[in-house]
């Protein structure tokens, strides 16, 4: 039954880097390519943050339509209802965590093996309104493609995602990281975190978020941070898409949220198979592909 292509972790053990942004992102543009398949956004996080921006964007989505059919002078009229499958083009669900959030790695890992087979318990909305999608919307999937969002704050739960990614075929890390002098070194300790663990062979890309192309100190950082390590020849601009929230612009063709992320995830895909090359930056010019 089992049918996963590649598998792509969304990890580092600190917080604020952009890791739910990014697995969002990465959902996003993979679930928009039919040829993929099926995506499925695992949120292996106990603080539910993927989980629960997607509940918000549903509900600000109904919201939002709702105020549309009272402009319109409508007021008796029922707006259209927003499902999770009308707002984010992937499913989602949520590893099972105990009380004090922190699985043992083992249970980590069997839980992912058992999302690989399409056992899952699909994300729920609290209120009940944006998951009003019939049946069909509460039936686990096989997926052929899975994202990881993992925690910044348990690292057995880190463990049993890289025990199940070196379980796979094909897989890759993305290690966001911010250019704060607190962030860095986090992303540049990563590797040997990595070395010491089961997946050691899987292929990491740093990814540089919140970068500010007016700061000296932001483009000095991120050039030595190339020399060093492989990152994305794309970078998370300051401001974007963090200061928005929920990402309801990725499908306008002028979205600068949608442009960045099919960049990542165009670069991500040629991580996988093997084919990706570090960019050349000149001078202090931040170098952003163009995979759009």
């Amino acid at each position: 039954m089992r049918n996963v292509t590649f598998v792509i972790a969304v990890t580092l053990l600190k917080g604020g880097v952009g890791k739910t942004t990014t697995s969002i992102g990465l959902g996003l543009s993979l679930g928009r390519e039919p040829r993929v398949g099926q995506v499925l956004l695992v949120d292996a996080d106990p603080q539910a943050s993927a989980t629960a921006s997607r509940v918000a964007l549903a509900r600000r989505e109904n919201q939002r339509a709702a105020r549309r059919v009272e402009a319109r002078g409508r007021a008796g009229a029922a707006p259209n209802r927003t499902t999770f499958d009308d707002v984010y083009p992937f499913a989602q669900c949520q590893l099972a965590f105990p009380a004090d959030g922190d699985l043992d790695r083992g249970d980590v890992f069997t839980q992912l093996a058992e999302i690989t087979e399409g056992r899952y318990q699909p994300t729920q909305a609290d209120d009940g309104g944006p998951d009003e999608a019939g049946e069909a919307a509460n039936s686990p999937v096989v997926p052929n493609v899975i994202v990881i969002d993992t925690s910044p704050a348990y690292p057995r739960i880190l463990g049993g995602v890289l025990d199940f990614i070196a379980s796979q075929q094909t897989a890759l890390i993305v290690v966001p990281t911010t250019m704060s002098d607190l962030d860095i070194p986090q992303a540049r300790q990563f590797p040997s975190v990595l070395g010491r663990s089961t997946a050691s062979g899987v292929p990491y890309g740093i990814l540089a978020t919140k970068v500010d192309r007016r700061r000296r100190t932001d483009l000095e950082r991120l050039q030595a941070l190339r020399r060093e390590h492989p990152v994305f020849n794309t970078v998370v601009p300051y401001g974007l898409p963090f200061a928005r929230g929920p990402f309801d612009d990725h499908a306008r063709p002028k979205s600068p949220y949608g442009r960045v992320y099919k960049s990542v995830t165009a670069e991500a895909i040629e991580m996988l198979v093997g084919k990706w090359q570090p960019a050349e930056a000149a001078g202090d010019e931040l170098v952003q592909a163009s995979h759009v």
